[in-house]
């Protein structure tokens, strides 16, 4: 029954992995302790359940373990990028898991990976925005926080061409000081969506931003670039 596979899968991975949820319901009577097993990448079949969308999984998984997952991971997922479950299911956009993971184990959103990323910033990268609603809920001030690539939240959306998430950031931080913070290369929002051919965004900025979107214009990034230059550089 514990035997492994390719990637030194359990049939439990193989299981969570497909939705076999016959299998899932004989299984862990026969070898509780399978569903905290494994890979060698570090994944338990919970790993599975999340990056599937597969939520009655999920339950039946917590059901057997409920701690399993709050367990430390000591290796990476095979894309470098996800620490934990939540990162998991963050990353690929299934809203059930990640309110059932928050409601089981909110510390997990706090769970950083190897460059800073939290779950909330993999949502936003990925602009999944109700996701990104529900975390920033768990965590308002985790928006302004920056990952060890040198960016926050609205930056991401910028750049990742998130005019959706970008007009909630607006909507909901307009007023935070911390909204209009330049990044790791002192460049602001409204460099970013410049540089980047955003055109609308570049416009919403300036429009929906209050004073400090305008502001930025004049704002030189540690290159000694204003936004003014760099629109006439890129035919805006």
């Amino acid at each position: 029954m514990t035997k492994k596979h390719i990637r030194d899968d359990t049939v439990l991975h193989i299981a969570a992995r497909y939705g076999r949820t016959e299998l899932l319901a004989e299984i862990p009577r026969l070898s509780p302790f399978m569903a905290g097993a494994e890979n060698n990448k570090g994944e338990t079949p919970l790993h599975e359940a999340c990056r599937m969308g597969h939520d009655k999984i999920l339950m039946m998984l917590m059901e057997t373990d409920p701690w399993v997952a709050s367990k430390p991971q000591l290796q990476e997922l095979d894309d470098g990028e996800n620490a934990t479950f939540l990162h998991v299911a963050a990353s690929e956009g299934h809203i059930a898991i990640v309110r059932k993971l928050l409601e089981m184990h909110p510390n997990v959103a706090q769970k950083l990976n190897k460059n800073g990323y939290s779950p909330l910033h993999h949502a936003c990268s990925r602009g999944h925005l109700e996701i990104t609603a529900i975390l920033l809920g768990h965590d308002p001030e985790r928006a302004f926080r920056f990952n060890r690539t040198g960016y926050a939240l609205v930056h991401l959306a910028i750049i990742n061409g998130s005019s959706k998430l970008l007009r909630e950031f607006v909507s909901g931080f307009r007023r935070h000081k911390s909204f209009y913070q330049p990044d790791k290369n002192v460049d602001t929002s409204l460099h970013l969506a410049v540089s980047g051919g955003r055109h609308q965004i570049a416009e919403y900025i300036i429009k929906e931003g209050g004073g400090g979107g305008r502001a930025q214009i004049n704002y030189q990034n540690f290159r000694g670039d204003n936004v003014e230059k760099m629109m006439s550089r890129n035919d805006f």
